[in-house]
């Protein structure tokens, strides 16, 4: 429960406003207006994808075939809402080809700044709106997509989830 404790005051401080706007007109809540709730949310995800990512989630994926198909080259894998890049420079240090999108500029930027300190060649970053993002290009070209503690906060979440069933094999 000490986490809820610490989530939200965070959440009620730089949001509350535009929570309560968007709850009466039923619009959404740019993601800029989470800037310090984001941080700590990103905080907890990193830990967690450094600890559990490549070594118990993965792995779990097709009974292993996914682990050995990123290892033999032969996939490609993309990060719907990458925040700060994590999961993304994980799955790149340990397999070829990482593809990943985000609508969030800051994002990128830190995502990226974190790629190039790493030295990683094979992580590619996106600009892009989740709710539309399947260009030609995309469609049916990626064996994983993943997303991690995003989709439930998108304006659009299901129209996000059938871009991503447009871009899956």
């Amino acid at each position: 429960m000490g986490l809820y404790f610490e989530e939200l005051p965070l959440l009620t401080r730089c949001a509350f406003d535009e929570v309560v706007s968007a709850a009466s007109t039923g619009g959404g809540v740019p993601p800029g207006c989470y800037g310090s709730f984001g941080a700590w949310m990103g905080k907890l995800a990193d830990e967690k994808h450094e600890k559990q990512l490549i070594s118990k989630l993965l792995p779990l994926l097709g009974g292993g075939s996914m682990v050995s198909k990123l290892d033999a080259g032969g996939a490609e894998v993309l990060d719907v809402g990458c925040g700060e890049g994590t999961a993304a420079c994980l799955i790149a240090e340990r397999f070829p080809k990482v593809q990943v999108l985000d609508a969030f500029e800051p994002s990128i930027q830190g995502a990226q700044r974190r790629a190039n300190e790493r030295q990683l060649r094979n992580v590619h970053f996106l600009r892009g709106d989740a709710s539309a993002f399947a260009r030609p290009e995309l469609m049916n070209r990626f064996d994983l997509v993943t997303s991690f503690d995003v989709i439930h906060d998108l304006t659009r979440p299901d129209a996000t989830l059938q871009e991503i069933r447009k871009v899956l094999k």
